[in-house]
């Protein structure tokens, strides 16, 4: 899945949740995200639509590279 997969698509954002931030992030950090769909169900009120529930993952590695 790609980023337009699963944000650029969306019609809306219920929420968040389960938030931890366990480090600060810096300028030069290279950034990766993982995403799992973890539930999904059609919309009652508007059909053709539906909820997804997706965890993902963000980590920061830290790398110095002088050439």
């Amino acid at each position: 899945m790609s980023v337009s997969d699963i944000s650029q698509k969306a019609i809306g954002k219920l929420g968040s949740n389960d938030i931890k931030l366990t480090a600060p992030v810096f300028v030069g950090d290279t950034i990766y995200a993982e995403s799992e769909v973890l539930a999904k169900r059609e919309s009652a009120s508007r059909p053709g639509q539906g909820l997804v529930t997706v965890r993902t993952i963000v980590s920061a590695e830290r790398l110095s590279l002088r050439r």
